[in-house]
């Protein structure tokens, strides 16, 4: 239940996991990059057992020809020892190098490479005991005790299962003699070691699904937090609109400021008014100052008479001009002619005056 009362039914939006992201939160299975590097070093034992066998082989029985030598003095003895560690780290290093990349390999398919600053911060109220008990006994606790004592009686039982195998292949070495010990032995550990691999493989992918099923239903969203979202990210349409009404007052403002410079004003009685302005000899064509209709109209003609701007009235190309021409924009080829004819009657009346 969210706050206010509404249930998170939505799936979390893409702005949504981002954040989460850049939090340090995403999906992450603690099991399985282990799981996966120890399956890897299994294989990788199979690969290159016969060849760590034969060099630690190799190593025992030189280092027991040596001690067997009478006069071997303890500074030898303590460089043998060291020299026989480094030989034993350089021949099992091909299996702990498989174990650390298929765990790496695997942790950043998982979550891929995250680096969250938020995530390196202190976290003071983790030093509170109280909420140290909380965290101890909450259900999350439980959870994974009982994902531990899951694990562990499945591993018990994958072991079992072997050991009894191993041991009815013990009881058969009579017919074969000795020398089938070693290879079996080694075949048993083998097999252990993979089935327990896989196992905790399995168990590891049964809980990565778990924690992406559980990440993805705790970022869930109410429709409210939708809402709040598309708004942030397409702008408050109040702040929008105002903006909007802003901007018109704006031109609207521009545009009355240009009436006075306008050459005359073509109306219709009440509905339409649009001002041109022409200069013979530096224009292509009369331009368009300003243009409105009903009240925008009637403040045009008041303030054109208030400077002295011819307004002559012709309905038709009124409506023509005030459809047709944008604010700014030379008239159209086909009105040149009833254009030129109303620049004319205005001229004549000004050359009267």
């Amino acid at each position: 239940m969210a706050e206010g009362g509404q249930e998170r039914t939505e799936e979390a939006t893409p702005k949504r996991r981002q954040e989460a992201r850049k939090k340090g939160q995403v999906v992450r299975s603690a099991d399985l990059p282990p799981a996966a590097g120890l399956l890897v070093a299994v294989l990788a034992l199979r690969v290159a057992g016969p060849m760590i066998w034969a060099q630690l082989q190799g190593m025992v029985q030189g280092d027991l020809a040596q001690i067997a030598q009478p006069d071997l003095a303890p500074q030898a003895a303590m460089g043998l020892l060291g020299q026989s560690l480094l030989a034993a780290l350089l021949a099992i290093a091909p299996l702990v190098g498989a174990l650390l990349l298929g765990g790496v390999i695997t942790g950043l398919i998982q979550t891929g490479f995250v680096f969250s600053g938020q995530a390196l911060k202190p976290k003071f109220d983790k030093l509170n005991p109280l909420h140290g008990m909380k965290r101890l006994f909450s259900p999350r606790t439980g959870f994974e005790m009982a994902k531990m004592a899951l694990r562990l009686g499945i591993f018990i039982a994958v072991a079992a299962t072997s050991v009894g195998q191993i041991g009815s292949d013990v009881l058969r070495l009579g017919a074969t003699g000795m020398a089938a010990v070693p290879p079996l032995l080694g075949n048993a550990a083998f097999t252990l070691m993979l089935r327990l691999a896989l196992a905790g493989g399995i168990l590891a992918g049964l809980d990565y699904g778990f924690q992406r099923w559980q990440f993805n239903r705790n970022l869930k969203m109410t429709k409210q937090e939708i809402r709040d979202e598309m708004r942030q990210a397409e702008g408050d349409p109040q702040v929008k609109q105002r903006i909007r009404r802003l901007q018109r007052q704006r031109a609207k403002q521009r545009m009355m400021q240009d009436v006075p410079k306008s050459t005359v004003v073509i109306a219709n009685p009440t509905h339409f008014a649009v001002a041109l302005r022409y200069e013979s000899g530096k224009m292509r064509a009369p331009v368009v100052l300003a243009k409105g209709r009903d009240l925008v109209a009637q403040q045009i003609k008041a303030l054109a008479a208030q400077h002295g701007v011819p307004v002559v009235e012709n309905p038709p190309l009124a409506r023509a001009l005030y459809a047709g021409v944008p604010l700014g924009r030379e008239i159209p080829l086909h009105l040149y002619r009833a254009v030129a004819e109303v620049l004319a009657f205005v001229y004549r009346l000004k050359r009267r005056w």
